[in-house]
């Protein structure tokens, strides 16, 4: 059976993006090192520049984007991410 990475990937502050995924429950699932990135970790890109993606991807070992799964929130990265070729998840609601 194959590994599944778990990437946490924004274009908010790394303090930020920490704070919000322990706060959901989630930050358990990013603690490994390079499962977080955040907006510094890719200037002078940021989603969703192809070069942001590539960054990403590179610093996790370039699996093919094929292979990977974008859950996004913003329409405009979900469209960036199938360019790419990722499969991709819009997640909509209120707030």
């Amino acid at each position: 059976p194959r590994k599944l990475n778990l990437v946490a990937f924004s274009n908010g502050p790394r303090k930020y993006v920490s704070r919000v995924l322990k706060e959901i429950g989630l930050a358990r699932f990013f603690a490994e090192e390079n499962s977080l990135f955040a907006v510094t970790d890719v200037l002078p890109h940021c989603k969703p520049d192809k070069g942001s993606f590539d960054l990403v991807l590179k610093r996790i070992g370039n699996p093919p984007p094929e292979e990977c799964v974008m859950v996004e929130d913003s329409m405009k990265n979900v469209r960036a991410a199938k360019a790419l070729g990722m499969k991709t998840i819009l997640v909509v609601g209120k707030g």
